[in-house]
């Protein structure tokens, strides 16, 4: 395990610079489990991040304790400037995160369901969000619980990215989607994503054809099941464009 690793859309060096996620000894215990063991990485302005592991290995506790959702045992992070512990709604609005459950109020409408978080992001733009639910061919008066599972991805796509966020977070989006579905999700965010130059970085909890086709370079981090979260110089490395 290192101590520091500064990835870069290059290289991987040592100097922190710009970046947009930094943790430092990020440990998370489980009972007498470690679930994430003293990771420490720093992810640049610009870059595409994907956290490469099976089931168990560490990936969605890394992505909650980034969020403040999860309490790390030991060590910190830090989002866009903040304390990871302590995001304020200012910075919280600049973040997107998509987890893999797409939890909607089942009984709004799909419009509503726009309207409704529309009203905590003040960069939010509707176009974005028509243009997303109108790629799933979602009908504006559905309820949300009335959807399908690619349906409802379609919508919490649609609802992360309106909002134009400078850190985008992906949880494994596409998780028991068909392939039908998971293929329109991934080109509706690959779309989305090659026309977004404000974003400052996305993090993924899979390398996925989407994190790959986002950007030129995808950094990985490779995460052992129930050994726990580490970043390795021998497995953070650049890959090129269309390379996984």
């Amino acid at each position: 395990m290192i101590t520091e690793s500064h990835l870069t859309p290059g290289a991987v060096g040592t100097g922190r610079g710009d970046a947009v996620i930094e943790t430092t000894g990020l440990t998370r215990y489980f009972g007498a489990r470690k679930a994430v063991d003293g990771l420490t990485m720093a992810v640049p302005r610009g870059s595409v991040f994907a956290f490469l592991g099976r089931n168990g290995s560490g990936k969605t506790t890394t992505i909650r304790m980034l969020l403040g959702l999860t309490e790390p045992t030991r060590g910190s992070s830090r989002v866009l400037g903040e304390d990871s512990q302590h995001l304020t709604p200012e910075i919280r609005a600049r973040v997107g995160y998509m987890s893999e459950s797409h939890s909607l109020y089942k009984w709004w409408t799909v419009r509503e369901c726009g309207e409704y978080q529309s009203r905590f992001y003040p960069r939010w733009n509707n176009r974005i969000f028509q243009a997303v639910t109108d790629h799933f061919h979602l009908n504006p008066k559905a309820k949300a619980g009335d959807l399908s599972r690619g349906e409802r991805a379609g919508l919490s796509l649609a609802i992360t990215l309106a909002p134009e966020p400078e850190l985008l977070i992906l949880d494994d989006p596409a998780l028991g989607l068909d392939p039908v579905a998971r293929r329109s999700l991934l080109e509706s965010m690959i779309r989305r994503l090659k026309i977004a130059p404000s974003a400052a970085a996305r993090a993924w909890s899979h390398a996925t054809p989407a994190s790959t086709a986002a950007s030129q370079a995808v950094h990985i981090a490779a995460c052992r099941r129930h050994r726990s979260v580490r970043a390795h110089h021998s497995v953070i490395r650049r890959y090129s464009f269309g390379s996984l």
